[in-house]
């Protein structure tokens, strides 16, 4: 586990919030979590989860990607 995934853990436990399952399918990715009581879904689509972590992956190694084509 990083650093950022042990401190976002950290604050989710102060406010609250508890994953309770997670589950990968085809078009993406959905969650049930608890939040002040109350159980709520939240869903990621496969293509955002890869622009976030291109862009992440862009900001740890300072690469400047203005420049690449892509496939």
């Amino acid at each position: 586990m990083t650093k950022e995934q042990y401190r976002v853990r950290q604050k989710m436990r102060k406010r609250g919030i508890k994953v309770l399952e997670q589950h990968e399918l085809e078009d993406g990715i959905t969650a049930k979590y608890l939040c002040r009581g109350y159980v709520h879904v939240a869903r990621i689509l496969w293509g955002k989860v890869k622009s976030d972590t291109e862009v992440r992956l862009v900001a740890y190694l300072g690469v400047d990607i203005s420049e690449i084509q892509r496939s």
